[in-house]
């Protein structure tokens, strides 16, 4: 799924819910259309993304000698790529 897509989707309902709220006058329709925007950011996929599980079990040194051969990275990037290797 586009990342831009589950936002613009509960942004749509909301909205929606308010025009249909204005033009018609009913409170029901407009209140179980928030709902459901209100549901999508529930349960829809995060909007940050994929956030990979690390596994805790990694060796400190291991993790200070991969920081020590790529500068730029930090201990999080440094775990994850050592549990890929293993």
């Amino acid at each position: 799924m586009k990342n831009w897509l589950l936002p613009l989707g509960i942004g749509a309902c909301v909205i929606l819910a308010g025009i249909i709220y204005f033009t018609t006058g009913s409170a029901l329709l407009a209140l179980l259309l928030a709902l459901g925007g209100m549901l999508l950011a529930v349960v829809g996929h995060p909007i940050t993304g994929h956030v990979p599980r690390r596994r805790s079990d990694t060796d400190a040194k291991a993790t200070k000698q991969h920081q020590e051969e790529n500068p730029g990275a930090t201990v999080g990037d440094s775990i994850e790529v050592l549990s890929r290797q293993e």
